[in-house]
């Protein structure tokens, strides 16, 4: 039995992290993540015990620098079977883009309080993309690079006057989203231009 001075889990039942899975405020799997936008992490524990407890789970995040981005929590009930939570936590713009690392664990009550761990630590990777820059069409192997440049302006002229009924309409190209490539698109990528 472990005790806390918050509660006491009982010592008739287990706990486990069941799976950890990064996603959308709705809980659609979603692996990839901007600056200065919220990462979703449905966090799912089984818990085998009959009296229902309160567990604290955390999930510390971490970029690919092995900073800390922050710490997301939250003191849930939970039952026998399976319960689901998601928490949610800020990416700083000052995020390194690429893999980051959620730590997730259950604890009786913030460590600093004499609580302890009730299972092992469970761990995931999703990504820090890149903000995604207005005219920003072209790049590598056709991928958008990070930077609106001369190849972007080219390639958004090159669609200049085309509407969805055009043969060569590509709806990437039209940048505000009004129906048709015009100088409105030529004038959003030009006000991103990163030489």
């Amino acid at each position: 039995m472990f005790k806390s001075s918050a509660f006491t889990v009982s010592g008739s039942g287990s706990l486990n992290i069941a799976s950890v899975i990064s996603c959308d405020a709705s809980g659609n799997p979603q692996n990839s993540f901007g600056p200065g936008k919220n990462v979703y992490l449905n966090i799912t524990v089984d818990y085998s015990g009959t009296n229902s407890e309160y567990v604290l789970l955390t999930a510390n995040v971490y970029d690919i620098g092995n900073h800390p981005l922050g710490v997301a929590y939250s003191n849930v009930s939970i039952s026998q079977g399976e319960s689901s939570v998601i928490l949610s936590l800020p990416i700083p713009k000052s995020a390194t883009i690429g893999n980051a690392t959620a730590y997730v664990d259950a604890y009786s009550d913030w460590p600093m309080n004499g609580g302890l761990p009730l299972c092992p630590e469970v761990s995931i990777v999703f990504l820090i993309d890149p903000p995604v820059l207005l005219g920003d069409v072209t790049g590598p192997a056709g991928v958008p690079d990070g930077r609106v440049n001369m190849m972007d302006i080219v390639a958004i002229i090159a669609h200049f006057g085309t509407k969805p009924s055009s043969p060569n309409w590509n709806p990437i190209m039209d940048l505000n989203k009004d129906g048709v490539v015009n100088i409105r698109d030529v004038a959003i990528a030009l006000s991103n231009f990163t030489p």
